[in-house]
C-alpha cells in the first residue's frame, strides 16, 4: 500500500515569500537607521538651544529690567526646540527634563505662549496668572491664620499645621520644581536664590575684604623694611602716585659746588 506524502509548499512560492521578508526587514532597518540619525543631528542641534534656555531663564528669575526680554527669548527659543523635536518625532518631555532647568509643565506652558501668534504678550499673561495664584494663595494662608485675640486651641495650632503641611508639599516636589517655586518667591521678595558654592564663594570674599580692611600701619612699616632698596622706591614713588603729590630727586651740579668741595690741589702751594 502506498504511503500518502504531504503536499510540500512550491520552491517558487517559498523563496518569493523569504526575499520579501527580508526585503521588508532590510527597509525596517533602513528607517530605523535614518531616523535615529535625524535624531542625533537634531540633539546635536539643540545642545546650544538649550543652554540659552537655561541662561535666560535664569537671569529672568533675577527680577531686573531686562526680565521680562529673557523670559520671552526663553519661551521662543523653547517653542523652537518643540519645533524641531516634533519635526523628526523626538519625544519633547524627556529632552525636557534631561536639559531644561524647569519643570516638564513651566517649559511646555513658555513654548506654548512662544509659539503663539502674539508670544509677548502670551508670556506676559502667563507671569501675571501665576503671580495671580500666588497672590491668592498666601491670602487664603493668611485668612486661615488664628487671630492674636485668642481662639480655641484647634484653631491656635493651626499656623503650625499650615506650615508642616506647606513643608510637606514642598518636599514632594522634585528638585527642579521646588527650585522654580523658591526662585519665583524670591524674585517677588526682590532676593535672588543662589547655589551653596555661589554662597560660600561670597562669604569667602566677603572675609578677605574684611581682612584686607583690617590691615594695620605697623604692618604696612614692617613688610616694607624687608624690601630691597630698588623695591623701597618703587613702592615710594606709587604711594606718592596714589596721594597725588610729586617727588622731586635732587640734582648735584659739580660746576657751581662750593670750594671746601673742590678736591683740586693747587699748584705751587706749599703742603
Amino acid at each position: 500500500m502506498a504511503k500518502h506524502k504531504p503536499k510540500q509548499p512550491k520552491k517558487g512560492k517559498k523563496t518569493a515569500a523569504t526575499v520579501t521578508k527580508a526585503q521588508k526587514a532590510t527597509k525596517k532597518s533602513a528607517a530605523e537607521a535614518e531616523q535615529k540619525a535625524k535624531h542625533t543631528a537634531t540633539l546635536t542641534k539643540l545642545n546650544p538651544i538649550a543652554k540659552e534656555i537655561n541662561v535666560r531663564l535664569a537671569k529672568a528669575a533675577k527680577a531686573t529690567e531686562q526680565a521680562a526680554d529673557h523670559r520671552l527669548t526663553a519661551a521662543l527659543r523653547l517653542a523652537e526646540a518643540k519645533a524641531l523635536c516634533e519635526k523628526v518625532k523626538l519625544h519633547f518631555k524627556p529632552w525636557v527634563e534631561a536639559n531644561i532647568e524647569r519643570s516638564y509643565g513651566d517649559a511646555n506652558r513658555l513654548a506654548i505662549a512662544g509659539a503663539s501668534e502674539n508670544p509677548e504678550e502670551a508670556v506676559a499673561t502667563m507671569r501675571d496668572e501665576q503671580a495671580a495664584r500666588r497672590k491668592k494663595s498666601q491670602a487664603k494662608l493668611r485668612e486661615d491664620r488664628p487671630s492674636k485675640s485668642g481662639g480655641s486651641p484647634a484653631i491656635a495650632e493651626q499656623p503650625a499645621s499650615l506650615f508642616q503641611r506647606a513643608t510637606e508639599s514642598v518636599a514632594a516636589l522634585d528638585d527642579k520644581a521646588a527650585l522654580n517655586l523658591a526662585t519665583d518667591v524670591a524674585a517677588e521678595k526682590g532676593m535672588v536664590v543662589v547655589s551653596q558654592h555661589d554662597h560660600s564663594e561670597l562669604g569667602d570674599l566677603r572675609k578677605a575684604q574684611q581682612n584686607v580692611s583690617k590691615l594695620s600701619l605697623a604692618r604696612v612699616k614692617h613688610d616694607f623694611d624687608g624690601l630691597v632698596a630698588s623695591e623701597k622706591m618703587a613702592l615710594v614713588e606709587y604711594a606718592a602716585k596714589k596721594v597725588g603729590v610729586e617727588i622731586v630727586k635732587p640734582h648735584f651740579d659739580i660746576a657751581n659746588s662750593p670750594d671746601f668741595l673742590d678736591r683740586k690741589v693747587k699748584r705751587g702751594a706749599k703742603s
